[in-house]
């Protein structure tokens, strides 16, 4: 592991603004609005072009799963404004950082990530948060769903692969191409122990 570089893990920040910044999905009628947007722009961009400005690097969630919106969120990709709004949510935020200051050669530095310790069993985190909505309908939702059938199914079609589509989408406009831009998957607790999680999302 000694040859390996991982320029996103130091020399700048995880989350600028916060969990307040990411997008935070919430029902206004029939429309969702972001209501993480205001502190994105308003907290995290100026963080953003600073770092950026000092040649270092930023890890943003880019989704919005966190224990307190995860139903949101999840209720919201079944529909098409719910995608529309997530798909939305995404090319603001991009826009919003290659239109900054400092941002020459800024989709070398940004890295966007999709949860966030998804393999912790932890009622409060993001595995958790899925767990409860997959299993919402059971007489009793449990916060430790199954890997494999439950939790990476719901991670994979509501919030990973529609995710990486739009950023994809995203680099294909700003830079001729679609992998322009850098997706993380959210981190994996005990890596050495969860090979065939990691074989069974991947696939």
């Amino acid at each position: 592991m000694s040859g390996l570089t991982r320029t996103w893990a130091g020399g700048g920040l995880r989350d600028p603004g916060g969990n307040g910044a990411h997008y935070l999905p919430a029902l206004s009628g029939s429309t969702y609005v972001d209501n993480g947007y205001a502190t994105f722009t308003g907290i995290a961009l100026p963080l953003i072009n600073t770092l950026l400005g000092d040649g270092k690097h930023a890890v943003l969630t880019i989704g919005g799963i966190t224990p307190a919106s995860a139903s949101v969120f999840l209720d919201s990709m079944a529909t098409p404004a719910g995608r529309d709004a997530y798909k939305k949510s995404i090319g603001d935020r991009v826009d919003q950082i290659a239109a900054l200051s400092n941002s020459n050669g800024w989709e070398k530095k940004i890295h966007f990530q999709f949860g966030n310790e998804i393999t912790n069993v932890n009622s409060t985190g993001f595995y958790g948060a899925v767990c409860l909505w997959v299993t919402r309908n059971a007489p009793t939702p449990v916060a430790n769903c199954d890997l494999a059938t439950q939790f990476i199914p719901a991670y994979v079609e509501y919030y990973l692969a529609p995710g990486v589509a739009y950023l994809e989408e995203k680099s294909q406009t700003l830079f001729g191409r679609p992998d322009a831009l850098n997706a993380m998957l959210g981190s994996i607790v005990n890596l050495s122990n969860r090979e065939s999680f990691l074989d069974s999302l991947l696939k």
